[in-house]
């Protein structure tokens, strides 16, 4: 818990979930420790995670849920991309009209309330939940990092695969995952932000198109090549500003 969170202390005293004198002495020696003082009122066990989120819900007037009985179904899930749920840790709920109801274990984060605005092109309403349920359902609704790393590797193989047949040059993945590839091969290795860009119609920039964006390109430069990718993504997607960051890199084999 960081120190901009001890705004919370006086909520925490109004709904009755802490004693003012208490609070009093806790602010004097998180000045003495040099820590916050809810960091410090948690720690010395004076007040619980779960009193730090009924806190920030009444402070922003929004209701606190528990994702983990709560049902959400597939179609609410399908409303924000992973990458966009892992990187503002965010799980949706339900949508109804032009709003968005989502989860959140910050409410106080005007930056991403503002880029959800943005990017799903609708009115946020928050509900509260603390950040170990935010983190219990990102993994069940979304996947967790193993998970998610054992198919980005699957789907990494599959490209080197695909593009075996293509003039891009690369020869073959024998079953270690060794590649093979001739003198003067261009090497790409892309982060997911690079495919999963949508456009105006909810489709992703994918694999094929990063394939034939490669092949157009595959004798410039790398740094013309790393260009040329990411125009493409965002010509794609339809603006600059993306839900999760590019990362892009080139090299040529010598």
């Amino acid at each position: 818990m960081a120190e901009k969170d001890d705004y919370l202390a006086d909520v925490l005293v109004d709904l009755g979930l802490l004693q003012a004198d208490r609070l009093a002495k806790a602010r004097d020696e998180a000045v003495a420790s040099g820590v916050g003082v809810i960091d410090l009122l948690l720690a010395n066990k004076v007040i619980r995670s779960a009193d730090v989120t009924q806190a920030k819900a009444a402070q922003f007037g929004a209701e606190v849920v528990q994702l983990g009985t709560m049902p959400i179904s597939d179609e609410a899930i399908s409303i924000i991309p992973r990458h966009v749920a892992k990187k503002y840790r965010v799980i949706p709920i339900l949508k109804s009209e032009n709003k968005v109801a989502v989860a959140i274990a910050d409410p106080s984060d005007l930056n991403t309330i503002d880029s959800l605005t943005h990017l799903l092109n609708a009115e946020i309403e928050l509900r509260v939940a603390s950040e170990a349920d935010i983190e219990a359902a990102l993994n069940k609704y979304y996947g967790g990092t193993e998970k998610k790393k054992g198919m980005e590797d699957s789907r990494f193989k599959d490209v080197i695969e695909e593009l075996t047949q293509s003039e891009v040059g690369i020869i073959r993945v024998d079953d270690e995952g060794t590649v093979e590839v001739p003198c003067d091969a261009l090497l790409i290795g892309y982060s997911d932000g690079l495919i999963e860009p949508e456009n105006v119609y909810g489709e992703e920039f994918g694999i094929p198109r990063l394939e034939q964006a490669a092949v157009r390109v595959q004798n410039r430069e790398p740094r013309e090549v790393c260009e040329s990718l990411m125009a493409s993504v965002e010509e794609w997607a339809g603006t600059p500003e993306q839900a999760d960051d590019m990362t892009v890199i080139v090299a040529r084999l010598r």
